[in-house]
């Protein structure tokens, strides 16, 4: 049962859909094999071309990991599967832009294909929100855990001042809501993603200690979890959320948002907070560094939690639909 996986063309600050798929790879057999479009999805021409490269590169089956939706309809319908990763890029346009965006990236994808899946249930939820898709054609599969195989035990910390780790700079990251529930607290931000001039600005303005770095190596990431005191993940919006089951998966306490998918992904095991709420953010973050009871809670329960997320686990389950596809 020979399974095509189209990956959209690899390039710079793109890499999530890619890491969860080359994260699966080694579990599926041999018959699942991925292909990677030549083409960057950018106007017209290059798409029609890469929905043509597709058509050419069937497999038995077929599965669209992610971004390059509009393809689905080059191929057989009957032996396809797409994911829909989030809903952020229709939620962030409007006008015109966000029709096209919506018949051609989702209207028109999910009617041509077989299955759908979604990471989360919050994401299968904005799927229903956008159009009417029959229930048996959803299935929610999450992401794995991509950044270490196998949970690793609490590093020991020797931190002057508590470190708190924060990933990501978009708008849906937070930060700007996150800069001044820290400010007057004595704690070190570390931040994970390219700053913007203007969350530069408010870090300095609210007298933030903080270190910036981007496009860091694996082993520096692990490395920044095992240092970190706390994640402070409260995002107004995620499909998925992997930095959740990253920290839980090297012992780092999770305090993330009570909204979108971020209960769902992270369990009992992080401290919930109302994202849009600077004082709970900042009661939240003074609750857990004053309680390293309430912090070794977490991580327990994080343990317990990313149990879920094992890539070998979550390959079956993309097995399983494939079987579906090819009895269908």
């Amino acid at each position: 049962m020979s399974t095509t996986l189209f990956f959209r063309k690899a390039f710079s600050g793109q890499f999530s859909i890619e890491q969860v798929f080359e994260t699966l790879l080694p579990h599926f057999p041999p018959a699942v094999r991925k292909y990677r479009l030549s083409q960057a999805s950018k106007s017209l021409l290059p798409r029609l071309k890469s929905g043509l490269e597709a058509r050419r590169h069937q497999g038995a089956i077929n599965h669209i990991t992610g971004d390059i939706t509009y393809v689905a309809p080059f191929l057989d319908g009957n032996r396809t599967v797409l994911t829909f990763h989030d809903f952020d890029f229709i939620k962030r346009s409007s006008g015109l832009k966000s029709w096209l965006l919506y018949y051609f990236w989702v209207y028109w994808p999910v009617r041509h294909v077989k299955y759908i899946t979604t990471i989360s249930e919050a994401t299968k939820a904005d799927l229903l929100a956008l159009m009417k898709v029959a229930p048996e054609k959803i299935r929610v599969i999450p992401n794995p855990l991509t950044l270490v195989e196998e949970p690793i035990p609490p590093a020991a910390k020797n931190n002057k001042t508590p470190v708190l780790l924060h990933i990501g700079t978009k708008a849906n990251k937070n930060l700007e809501r996150l800069i001044p529930a820290l400010a007057g607290l004595d704690i070190h931000l570390e931040i994970v993603g390219k700053l913007k001039q203007e969350q530069t600005a408010l870090l300095q303005q609210h007298q933030i200690s903080y270190h910036n770095n981007w496009n860091i190596s694996k082993a520096a990431l692990i490395q920044k979890y095992q240092q970190a005191d706390l994640l402070t993940f409260v995002s107004t919006i995620e499909g998925f959320g992997l930095p959740i089951v990253e920290a839980q998966a090297l012992g780092c306490p999770v305090l993330t948002s009570n909204i979108s998918s971020m209960p769902e992904v992270a369990g009992a095991g992080a401290y919930l907070v109302d994202p849009y709420d600077r004082t709970a953010i900042r009661n939240a973050v003074q609750a857990l560094l004053s309680d390293p009871d309430l912090r070794a809670k977490l991580i327990e329960k994080g343990y317990q939690n990313v149990q879920r997320f094992q890539p070998q686990q979550i390959a079956r389950q993309y097995m399983e639909l494939y079987e579906e596809v090819a009895r269908a």
